[in-house]
């Protein structure tokens, strides 16, 4: 599956969740997946090559760079989505596949493997040759799990709006792999939520009034930058 889309990134306090959510309830419900507007867990497998380029890109800013990532839903979930998102000036381009998980654990390498392919030719992934030819071309390996609580909102009249609050984010070196472990770094401070807001087009002019009333600042966040820096692989300058 293919998307295209545009992603607005923010820091907000947990504080204001709440207010940010009763402001947009005319406007959004609960994800299906948030069983009575409850969060659910996110796990992230993200992958990079032994030089660490998808990283460079991000920090670098290029116009055209990659993330891959593997990713679970839930600590007992029966599949996982391979996923790749190629981001091109400001549109961000995602093919997702999913497949059971222990077709997929059969195939990962392990993060000492530097020059192991992804997968082999035999992949159980339909439709995704982009991210599989780009897996065996520069050689990706595990580089670092990513997990963190999510609470998801889409539109009532735009099931492609999308807006999502990201909390507890930490991250585990890649040998977990997509595991859950006590052993864990967190990410931000105390009482700092993601907001994500995922467009396709032009953002609704509603949630641009709620955006310049709550004083919002349009930021460059990355999950996966920040959890390298946080496994001291490579440095990241980091404000807040």
């Amino acid at each position: 599956m293919l998307a295209k889309r545009f992603e607005l990134k923010y820091f907000i306090d947990d504080q204001a969740v709440g207010y940010l959510q009763k402001e947009f309830s005319p406007y959004m419900q609960p994800d299906p997946y948030c069983r009575d507007a409850s969060a659910y867990m996110v796990n992230s497998l993200y992958f990079d090559t032994g030089g660490y380029d998808f990283f460079s890109q991000k920090i670098e800013g290029e116009k055209y760079r990659y993330k891959v990532r593997l990713r679970s839903y839930g600590q007992q979930e029966n599949k996982v989505f391979l996923e790749m998102k190629k981001k091109i000036n400001n549109c961000i381009y995602k093919v997702r596949a999913h497949a059971p998980y222990a077709d997929v654990c059969s195939r990962l390498p392990g993060p000492q493997q530097d020059n192991g392919s992804l997968f082999g030719s035999d992949g159980c992934f339909d439709g995704v040759d982009e991210i599989l030819l780009l897996a065996r071309r520069l050689r990706i390996r595990p580089a670092v799990q990513v997990c963190y609580r999510r609470q998801a909102l889409i539109g009532i009249n735009d099931n492609r709006l999308r807006i999502t609050f990201d909390q507890d984010v930490v991250s585990r070196h890649p040998r977990c792999g997509l595991a859950f472990s006590d052993q864990a770094d967190r990410l931000f401070p105390h009482g700092i939520t993601v907001l994500e807001i995922k467009v396709d087009n032009a953002v609704p002019f509603w949630l641009v009034q709620i955006i310049e009333k709550f004083n919002l600042h349009l930021r460059s966040i990355s999950k996966y930058c920040h959890a390298v820096a946080k496994q001291n692989v490579l440095q990241l300058d980091t404000r807040y």
